[in-house]
């Protein structure tokens, strides 16, 4: 059922306006931080776009400026918080589009093109908004505990279906790894799997960064086997587990629980 790209080219249609950066004056950059970028691409929007890492200014789209900007200076290792705070404007483009912030490596395929890794975050701003809106994702970054047994699979987040009225975490062993409500790709989390038995939460609170509009067919987010072939994934079996939501549903909150055994 899902075979998907994991990469997404660059240059893209959007544009920045880069923070200045400065890493911790305690060290040097880690490589795992070194590697992260802020990516956006899409767009334009119909409204001022401002982002944000751990609660400290990034970037904002303006278009003029590069598709990328150095966060390693504002990255912790372990759970970070990416925030895209967005104020509608009618008057900012009369033909707007989606616009995916996201924080992702960069892979240089050549010496004119260069390609966005799987995502660590990913937050999509609609291309219109209904009022002001604010959206956190939660995610790691940096090494995870080290395991005494290796795995013999690759384990992947998979994301797919349009945009819902919720924005969901998930928490593997009370990790969170990352957040959607909307999307169409695979995010690798076999470091944060263990052999034997495994805890998956889904935790759904109400999002703004949609339109009521939007509504349609149902969203899934869940965990599965797969492997790698060059860009891709192709899924091994069922899901080990998977959240199913109805766009339809009128609760504040959704909150699931399952587990599945890693080997």
């Amino acid at each position: 059922m899902y075979r998907h790209a994991i990469r997404a080219a660059l240059p893209f249609a959007c544009l920045l306006l880069i923070a200045p950066a400065s890493w911790a004056q305690d060290g040097e950059v880690p490589s795992w931080a070194d590697d992260l970028h802020l990516v956006m691409f899409g767009g334009p929007p119909a409204g001022h776009v401002e982002v944000q890492l751990n609660g400290e200014f990034v970037a904002e789209f303006v278009e003029g400026a590069p598709p990328t900007a150095e966060i390693a200076d504002l990255l912790e290792p372990g759970v970070n918080e990416l925030t895209v705070s967005v104020t509608p404007d009618e008057g900012a483009s009369s033909h707007p589009g989606p616009l995916r912030i996201a924080v992702s490596g960069i892979d240089k395929v050549s010496a004119y093109q260069s390609q966005a890794l799987p995502p660590l975050a990913q937050i999509e701003v609609p291309p219109t908004l209904d009022g002001e809106c604010a959206q956190t994702s939660r995610f790691w970054a940096g090494p995870t505990e080290a395991r005494t047994e290796e795995l013999k699979k690759r384990y992947w987040l998979v994301v797919d279906g349009p945009p819902a009225n919720h924005w969901f975490t998930v928490y593997l062993n009370d990790v969170p790894v990352y957040g959607a409500n909307s999307g169409d790709t695979f995010v690798e989390v076999t470091d944060h799997v263990k052999k034997g038995k495994n805890a998956v939460r889904f935790e759904g609170v109400k999002s703004c960064m949609h339109r009521e509009t939007d509504q349609g067919d149902i969203f899934r987010i869940g965990i599965v086997l797969g492997s790698q072939e060059y860009d891709r994934v192709n899924v091994e079996g069922a899901p080990l587990a998977m959240f199913e939501y109805d766009p339809r549903t009128k609760k504040d909150e959704v909150s699931r629980k399952q587990s599945f055994r890693g080997y």
